[in-house]
Protein backbone atom coordinates (compact mmCIF):
# COMPACT_ATOMS: atom_id res chain seq x y z
CA UNK A 1 0.00 0.00 0.00
CA UNK A 2 1.65 3.24 -0.92
CA UNK A 3 1.88 6.72 1.54
CA UNK A 4 -0.98 8.26 1.84
CA UNK A 5 -3.71 5.46 0.42
CA UNK A 6 -6.39 5.04 3.54
CA UNK A 7 -6.83 1.61 5.64
CA UNK A 8 -7.79 -1.10 3.30
CA UNK A 9 -11.48 -1.83 5.01
CA UNK A 10 -12.15 -4.92 6.88
CA UNK A 11 -11.42 -8.04 4.90
CA UNK A 12 -10.75 -6.02 1.66
CA UNK A 13 -8.32 -7.74 -0.36
CA UNK A 14 -8.01 -5.20 -3.07
CA UNK A 15 -7.67 -2.21 -4.53
CA UNK A 16 -8.96 -0.41 -7.99
CA UNK A 17 -7.85 2.72 -9.81
CA UNK A 18 -9.53 3.86 -13.13
CA UNK A 19 -8.17 6.07 -15.08
CA UNK A 20 -10.24 7.79 -17.67
CA UNK A 21 -9.04 9.54 -20.92
CA UNK A 22 -11.23 12.08 -23.22
CA UNK A 23 -10.65 14.52 -25.53
CA UNK A 24 -13.20 17.63 -25.87
CA UNK A 25 -12.04 20.29 -28.85
CA UNK A 26 -8.52 20.94 -28.33
CA UNK A 27 -8.12 19.86 -24.93
CA UNK A 28 -6.95 16.31 -23.67
CA UNK A 29 -7.80 15.14 -20.28
CA UNK A 30 -6.62 12.22 -18.22
CA UNK A 31 -8.85 11.51 -14.57
CA UNK A 32 -7.38 8.83 -12.29
CA UNK A 33 -8.96 7.50 -9.35
CA UNK A 34 -7.59 5.13 -7.09
CA UNK A 35 -10.18 3.65 -4.49
CA UNK A 36 -12.29 5.84 -2.79
CA UNK A 37 -10.18 9.11 -3.48
CA UNK A 38 -11.53 12.00 -5.34
CA UNK A 39 -10.50 11.45 -8.98
CA UNK A 40 -7.48 13.97 -9.99
CA UNK A 41 -7.95 15.32 -13.66
CA UNK A 42 -5.66 17.16 -15.71
CA UNK A 43 -5.17 18.39 -19.26
CA UNK A 44 -2.13 16.77 -20.91
CA UNK A 45 -0.50 17.76 -23.99
CA UNK A 46 0.73 15.39 -26.84
CA UNK A 47 4.35 14.63 -26.79
CA UNK A 48 5.53 12.26 -29.42
CA UNK A 49 4.17 13.55 -32.02
CA UNK A 50 1.49 16.17 -33.44
CA UNK A 51 -1.26 13.28 -34.14
CA UNK A 52 -4.64 14.78 -31.97
CA UNK A 53 -4.83 11.02 -30.47
CA UNK A 54 -1.50 10.49 -29.28
CA UNK A 55 -1.83 7.90 -25.65
CA UNK A 56 1.96 8.50 -24.53
CA UNK A 57 0.92 10.69 -21.83
CA UNK A 58 -1.74 8.11 -20.73
CA UNK A 59 0.30 5.25 -20.67
CA UNK A 60 3.13 7.40 -18.30
CA UNK A 61 -0.23 7.43 -15.93
CA UNK A 62 -0.69 3.43 -16.31
CA UNK A 63 2.83 2.84 -16.28
CA UNK A 64 2.99 5.20 -12.32
CA UNK A 65 -0.24 2.92 -11.05
CA UNK A 66 1.77 -0.02 -12.59
CA UNK A 67 4.75 0.48 -10.40
CA UNK A 68 2.82 1.03 -7.39
CA UNK A 69 1.61 -2.62 -8.03
CA UNK A 70 -1.62 -1.87 -9.87
CA UNK A 71 -2.20 -4.24 -12.74
CA UNK A 72 -4.29 -3.72 -15.65
CA UNK A 73 -7.75 -5.60 -15.78
CA UNK A 74 -9.29 -4.19 -18.78
CA UNK A 75 -9.38 -1.38 -20.94
CA UNK A 76 -12.05 -0.04 -23.46
CA UNK A 77 -12.23 2.12 -26.11
CA UNK A 78 -15.62 4.12 -27.27
CA UNK A 79 -16.47 7.34 -29.35
CA UNK A 80 -18.71 10.00 -27.88
CA UNK A 81 -21.22 12.03 -30.37
CA UNK A 82 -19.85 15.35 -30.13
CA UNK A 83 -22.97 18.27 -30.88
CA UNK A 84 -24.76 15.47 -33.60
CA UNK A 85 -21.68 15.75 -35.29
CA UNK A 86 -18.20 13.39 -35.82
CA UNK A 87 -16.96 11.42 -32.89
CA UNK A 88 -14.23 12.01 -29.60
CA UNK A 89 -12.58 9.24 -28.65
CA UNK A 90 -13.15 8.00 -25.02
CA UNK A 91 -10.86 5.52 -23.41
CA UNK A 92 -10.93 3.74 -19.84
CA UNK A 93 -8.18 1.45 -18.01
CA UNK A 94 -9.54 -0.37 -14.90
CA UNK A 95 -6.46 -1.88 -12.79
CA UNK A 96 -6.20 -3.74 -9.52
CA UNK A 97 -3.49 -3.99 -7.10
CA UNK A 98 -3.84 -6.69 -3.92
CA UNK A 99 -3.81 -5.20 -0.57
CA UNK A 100 -3.06 -8.55 1.55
Amino acid sequence: MSAGSPAPAEGRMEEYAVVSVYQYGKNNFVSVTIGSKPSQEKVYQKEKNVERHDLAPVLAELEKLNAQGFELLNGTAAMHSVHGGGGEPFYSFIMKRRLK
